[in-house]
């Protein structure tokens, strides 16, 4: 069973001339999902989706911003960054990694992650530590390979 579109509480002349205002390319999409819907142009999530090029379930998304929100819920978009009560590494954490990195270096992201459990009690999931490592710190853990005793220099 398909969910119900909300009812959209503001007039299509409001959508519209907030729409032309808005110069936020993310606010500016979610507006014109409701200018499409209280116009009639679009009368489902999957046709609202193709007519403005996202997914979705990114409309599902705003729609159920838009209807626990209202207008101010939809246009509510996060910041980047840490979210609140996320744990981020401290400048120390940081610096001993990027030291460590440098200097001896790891065998892998999982050695990583059990070195910073050690010495610093951090539990820290692996994708985080490969981007914190990889993107972050702008370092890598390939080492050059040891060649065979045969081989000519």
């Amino acid at each position: 069973m398909r969910r119900a579109l909300p009812e959209i509480a503001e007039s299509l002349e409001t959508l519209e001339t907030l729409l032309s205002r808005t110069k936020d390319a993310k606010r500016k999409r979610r507006i014109h999902l409701l200018v499409l819907l209280r116009s009639g142009e679009v009368r489902s999530r999957g046709s609202a989706a193709k007519h403005l090029a996202v997914h979705r379930n990114s409309v599902g998304e705003w729609l159920s911003a838009y209807e626990s929100g209202g207008l101010d819920g939809l246009l509510a978009i996060g910041k980047p960054g840490a979210k609140p009560g996320q744990k981020v590494l401290s400048p120390a954490v940081l610096n001993a990694l990027k030291e460590r990195l440098q200097g001896e270096g790891f065998e892998g992201y999982k050695q990583v992650r059990k070195w910073l459990r050690d010495e610093f009690g951090l539990e820290i999931p692996y994708t985080t530590v490969y981007g914190l490592v990889r993107f972050r710190l702008a370092s890598k853990l390939k080492r050059a390979r040891p060649q065979h005793v045969k081989k000519t220099a």
